[in-house]
């Protein structure tokens, strides 16, 4: 039995130490502003059509506003194949192109105090219009 630990010991040393790389910034490779938001969901096997509905309506509308006004870069949204495929279904990913892009945004703000945030949700087309006029992006 001490045998089977130590020789378990050792291969587990030399499986980690190939985990184990010694890379440099700007070297070995570039670091980028992007950020990343990416959300797993977890959606009941073989629901995949009624999640991709929803989220479309929803979650990919609400972004392609966002991309439009210049506040994300980009969205994806991933699907497995597969009904019951490990940790999620479905992946959501938003791509920003800076930390800055996360921060608090006075206009957005300066509108939901205004308008109110149950009103707000209630006339999205009228946030979405009263933000689309802005000339500038505020960030």
């Amino acid at each position: 039995m001490r045998i089977k630990s130590i020789v378990s010991g050792i291969t587990l040393m030399f499986l980690a130490s190939g985990a184990y790389a010694d890379l440099t910034p700007w070297q070995d490779y570039e670091l980028g502003d992007a950020v990343w938001s990416v959300t797993t969901v977890m959606g009941d096997p073989n629901m995949g059509g009624a999640y991709l509905e929803g989220i479309t309506q929803t979650w990919a509308a609400s972004n392609a506003v966002a991309k439009e006004l210049g506040q994300i870069e980009d969205y994806w949204i991933y699907r497995s194949d597969l009904p019951q495929s490990g940790h999620c279904n479905l992946v959501l990913v938003i791509k920003f192109a800076s930390t800055a892009d996360l921060a608090p945004n006075k206009t957005v703000q300066h509108i939901h105090r205004s308008l109110g945030a149950g009103e707000c949700r209630r006339l999205n087309g009228l946030c979405t219009e009263k933000l689309s006029g802005h000339k500038e992006n505020h960030r």
